[in-house]
């Protein structure tokens, strides 16, 4: 993908079975196909769209700006969603299982929904936003502390993961 290029983010919670292997590569056979960088996470790792958004535009930026911590873009994108500079705790963190039954997945590109539509299609999959919800379970697996949750209120929880993937920056 033109990292130069006018990018916009998509991002979709997809449910039915899936081989890990067999869905990276349709990943990026569409990739190729629509000029899109695809990632895929496990939905118990997200909290809200807005994380992943989020971590596909400072994924984006730090490209862009030559201070990406991976080559791949996908790979700066797990970055930035589990908080971490460790593509591999990344992917522990928020990776998909070996087998699955649900996942949510993030598209950049010019046109990233055309692109979650071809994964959907290829994959058989359905479209299940509500995975994406989110719970304190999610903040657990992301290193968010409960104290830190108690001093912020329910409210406030999307905003302290959205703080934390933009901490990366400031550790870099």
């Amino acid at each position: 993908m033109d990292i130069q290029g006018e990018a916009k983010v998509a991002v979709a919670g997809l449910e039915g079975p899936f081989e890990r292997d067999e869905l990276i590569e349709q990943l990026a056979q569409v990739g190729e196909a629509t000029g899109c960088t695809l990632q895929a996470f496990d939905p118990d790792a997200v909290y809200g769209p807005e994380h992943l958004e989020a971590a596909a535009r400072k994924a984006l930026r730090a490209h862009r700006e030559g201070r990406a911590l991976a080559r791949d873009l996908a790979a700066e994108i797990a970055c930035y969603a589990a908080g971490t500079h460790q593509i591999k705790e990344a992917l522990a963190t928020t990776g998909l299982p070996q087998q699955g039954d649900a996942l949510a997945v993030v598209a950049i590109g010019r046109e990233p929904e055309r692109a979650l539509e071809q994964v959907i299609e290829a994959a058989g999959f359905t479209r299940s936003d509500e995975l994406l919800a989110g719970s304190p379970a999610v903040l657990d697996r992301l290193g968010i502390p409960a104290s830190m949750r108690e001093q912020v209120g329910q409210e406030a929880w999307a905003a302290l993961v959205l703080e934390q993937v933009a901490l990366l920056d400031a550790e870099k």
